[in-house]
């Protein structure tokens, strides 16, 4: 999924800090089980609520370093890169996992505020049925 278009421009800082997470991320993604990764966000997601505008500015500077990296990026390391930019600075928010509900079928990640609505994504992002979330309140209740 193609993240949308924005006016928003992270500095230099942000965006190596956000290429250095991506990196870590991808790393994490294709050398450990699944449930080893999600054990670990689940652990990290901490402190107060992101904001709307703090999430958009986390994958933002995702996007911004994808240009500078030799790999892909895709939903699953953007949106991981955006959670664990955001725990860096305690803030926590909601990480989801879903299937598209019309074909063709595929899975999509990304995150969204305590509404459940998507942060950052675009317009037209098909609906997808939400099979995994690692909240961002800590009850502990991680499928839907």
């Amino acid at each position: 999924m193609a993240s949308p278009p924005t006016t928003i421009r992270p500095g230099r800082v942000r965006t190596l800090a956000a290429a250095l997470v991506v990196t870590m991320v991808r790393v994490a993604v294709t050398s450990l089980p699944f449930g080893r990764v999600t054990g670990f966000i689940r652990r990290i997601s901490g402190g107060r609520q992101a904001t709307r505008g703090e999430a958009a500015r986390a994958l933002h500077a995702v996007d911004a370093a994808a240009a500078w990296l030799p790999f892909r990026i895709a939903c699953l390391e953007r949106s991981l890169a955006g959670l664990v930019l955001l725990a860096a600075r305690r803030r926590r928010v909601t990480w989801c996992l879903g299937v598209r509900q019309t074909p063709p079928i595929a899975m999509h990640a990304w995150l969204a505020d305590t509404a459940g609505v998507p942060i950052a994504e675009s317009d037209t992002m098909p609906t997808y049925r939400t099979i995994l979330t690692v909240p961002s309140d800590q009850t502990g209740e991680t499928t839907q």
